[in-house]
């Protein structure tokens, strides 16, 4: 729909040019994960590769599930991002933040190579994602529904 040479906003443009295409905006979430730059990117990706790294089989997911029961942690898993979902990323980053202590004391012991986790600057981007996304997701829950939109 939103293609640049056989799509609506092309058909429109040909009419008139100075027309103005804004994206829906429940999917902004998405478009602004697309154009995350510099720190934020990395921060993102390296959220995602330490999850693949404990959920990459079965036995890590399993003993970090028991390491975090015997840290007597609210939650013992980590949640897989699947981009096919809106709210998956503000979900899975809100898990990770909140399983930080849990993950670093995991990590420590498989001997992994995550040095990134140590540092507070590190952490704090990853709670400015969170929050970011976690905000997201409540807007984007709040306009769902059949008398939210009309």
């Amino acid at each position: 729909m939103t293609g640049s040479v056989k799509s609506f906003t092309s058909f429109a443009k040909k009419k008139k040019e100075n027309i103005i295409f804004t994206h829906c905006f429940l999917h902004r979430e998405a478009l602004m994960t697309k154009t995350l730059v510099g720190d934020l990117r990395e921060v993102l990706d390296q959220v995602v590769k330490v999850i693949n790294f404990i959920k990459s089989s079965s036995l890590k997911s399993r003993s970090f599930e028991k390491n975090c029961d015997s840290m007597d942690s609210d939650n013992s898993k980590l949640l897989f991002h699947s981009a096919i979902r809106w709210l998956s990323r503000g979900r899975v980053l809100s898990r990770f933040y909140d399983l930080s202590e849990e993950i670093i004391v995991f990590l420590t012991m498989e001997e992994s190579k995550y040095e990134f986790l140590g540092d507070e600057k590190w952490w704090t981007k990853v709670s400015f994602l969170t929050d970011i996304f976690e905000h997201l997701n409540k807007i984007n829950t709040s306009m769902q529904g059949r008398t939210k939109i009309s």
